[in-house]
């Protein structure tokens, strides 16, 4: 079952002003009316959003516990008229971070397996057109790749994380490839026991922002080239600091 408060989907002018809720309310059981909602971008249009909607039961699988339903959802800015681009089969997997191209041509998305489906519990980034057909894998599912790939702002280039699990001891790594799933490549070499977290691109693409493990072993904020070269730290805090976002010119 869906947990007794889920997530919903909140706007907040830059302030902290006028927070408005966007997930529907009150939550009753079952779908579509009680929903988990998560991973919400803008389109570029500045008048709809995009997010992940899980509803209904979960099924229980050893070490894994998979809602039944997740859809890729676009509604509204006032959270109205929603309309779903891609549908899970019942139980089989999560549909995860999506995010519209620039130019608002494509739709980039995150698809993590269940038991039920196969390679069972693997990931992989997946690339569809903007109304959610033709959906395509572009890496492969032995990378499990994912934690929400970004990208760059002419739209040639996504940049992803590798082994978002860290599965057998795999260290993540820094990757990056074209939208058709052409141009596979990491881009860092880390060290095992390196965290990586996030990452973002400038908007001239010529550079990416990320987050990994810096001072007193908690993440700090980096910069380098977007081929991985010359990297250098931004802070140096023995806070937690991730998810670093580059921002846009107008």
């Amino acid at each position: 079952m869906l947990p007794e408060h889920p997530y919903a989907i909140y706007t907040v002018k830059a302030d902290g002003s006028r927070l408005k809720r966007l997930s529907p309310k009150p939550c009753l059981p079952g779908p579509p009316q009680c929903e988990d909602g998560a991973n919400a971008s803008f389109l570029r249009d500045g008048r709809h959003f995009v997010y992940t909607r899980a509803t209904a039961g979960e099924r229980h699988f050893a070490n894994w516990d998979q809602i039944e339903h997740s859809d890729i959802v676009v509604r509204d800015l006032d959270g109205g008229n929603p309309r779903v681009l891609i549908r899970s089969r019942p139980f089989g997997g999560d549909y995860n971070s999506p995010q519209f191209s620039p130019d608002g041509s494509r739709l980039l998305y995150v698809r993590v397996n269940s038991p039920l489906s196969k390679p069972a519990l693997k990931r992989a980034l997946f690339v569809a057109s903007v109304d959610g057909s033709h959906s395509r894998r572009i890496t492969p599912w032995s990378l499990n790749g994912g934690d929400n790939p970004d990208w760059a702002p002419n739209g040639k280039l996504i940049v992803f994380r590798s082994h978002e699990e860290g599965e057998g001891g795999a260290q993540s790594q820094i990757y990056v490839v074209r939208p058709n799933g052409t141009g596979l490549r990491a881009i860092t070499r880390f060290q095992r026991s390196t965290q990586v977290l996030s990452y973002s691109f400038s908007p001239d693409a010529k550079w990416i922002t990320f987050a990994k493990t810096g001072t007193g072993g908690l993440p700090d904020l980096f910069v380098m080239r977007v081929d991985g070269r010359n990297i250098r730290s931004l802070t140096h805090s023995k806070l937690w600091e991730s998810a670093p976002d580059w921002g846009r010119t107008r």
